[in-house]
């Protein structure tokens, strides 16, 4: 997988390279050699599970005073087998078949060199009508960031609720006198040279204004990097903490600096765009860098796009929207 990865890894400078793995991929002959030894691996992972199995087989029938912890071991032998299984289907699943429901890609870490396997079903719609919707009398869906446009067509469509009943209701909230929101319109270009120092300069202007109490929100790790190298010092001079996520420690240890102690700006990705609450004016500031449209590239999205006559407008730009959602909720 490593060799196969190099091979035909992209010239992009991403942080990994994801290789979609499609019919086109599956008949060149550098992937009948990971077959061949997938199906070696299968046959020695198999083996493998069978004589777990046998082993807490037999650790069930032995009396409990008899042997020491059988518990304790008797269940390590059963989550040994199960996740030996896991393994075995996962990889039979991306390796072993060529299903057009599901998407699979190779990643490979650039710092580390690892190889992993991951897959995707295209349409979520089926498993949660066969494994949900089908098997119940009815399902609750609520939440605060479900719609778009002005209705529930598309998570409906995507989620296989197309005969749901809806109903749409008012926020809480009193946006009109606690929040004001700004959108600037001086900003160069996201792909252009100055983007990385305007986005800076703006950060700095802001938590300075805001004497932290601040939460920035980018859609890429390297983009949080960039800026965090960026502010870091400026801000600290004025004893206004920064903190990143993947730097600084996790989502709920920075979180919890947050709460404690109002000068800090916390910038975050992926996990902080949602489920993040801070109450009161702990939090008065958040910044959304960039809107998060989907990467082109991501093997799912791709494969997802395919389903839409208008992938932008009937894909992408409602993902978005949902997302900026998560984050404006924060």
């Amino acid at each position: 997988l490593q060799a196969f990865a190099q091979d035909h890894a992209s010239a992009r400078g991403d942080y990994d390279d994801r290789i979609v793995i499609n019919r086109g991929i599956r008949v060149q002959p550098a992937w009948e050699t990971i077959e061949s030894a997938w199906f070696a691996l299968e046959e020695r992972l198999a083996a493998v599970g069978g004589i777990c199995d046998e082993i807490a087989a037999m650790l069930s029938q032995i009396n409990p005073g008899d042997i020491l912890d059988r518990d304790a071991v008797l269940a390590e032998a059963n989550d040994v087998y199960e996740e030996g299984e896991k393994l075995r289907s996962g990889l039979s699943r991306i390796i072993g078949k060529d299903d057009r429901a599901t998407v699979c890609w190779l990643a490979t870490n650039r710092r580390e060199g690892t190889p992993m396997l991951s897959s995707a079903p295209v349409n979520v719609a089926e498993t949660l009508k066969a494994g949900l919707f089908g098997s119940r009398d009815s399902v609750v869906l609520t939440s605060a960031t479900l719609s778009t446009d002005g209705g529930f067509g598309y998570i409906k469509s995507r989620l296989g609720a197309d005969d749901a009943r809806e109903v749409m209701l008012g926020s809480p909230f009193d946006y009109k006198s606690s929040t004001l929101m700004l959108l600037p319109s001086d900003m160069p270009e996201p792909e252009t040279p100055g983007y990385a120092v305007a986005v800076q300069s703006a950060l700095i202007e802001m938590v300075q204004a805001s004497e932290g109490r601040a939460l920035a929100l980018f859609t890429s790790h390297a983009a949080l990097r960039t800026a965090y190298n960026g502010i870091k010092r400026t801000l600290e001079e004025q004893e206004i903490l920064v903190l990143a996520q993947g730097i600084d420690g996790t989502p709920r240890q920075l979180l919890q600096v947050l709460r404690e102690n109002h000068r800090v700006v916390i910038l975050g990705a992926a996990s902080f765009w949602e489920g993040v609450d801070v109450t009161g004016e702990a939090l008065s500031l958040l910044v959304i860098a960039r809107l998060p449209f989907p990467v082109p590239s991501d093997p799912v999205f791709q494969a997802r796009s395919e389903l839409f006559d208008q992938p932008f407008e009937q894909y992408a730009a409602p993902q978005a929207i949902l997302r900026v959602k998560q984050g404006f909720g924060r």
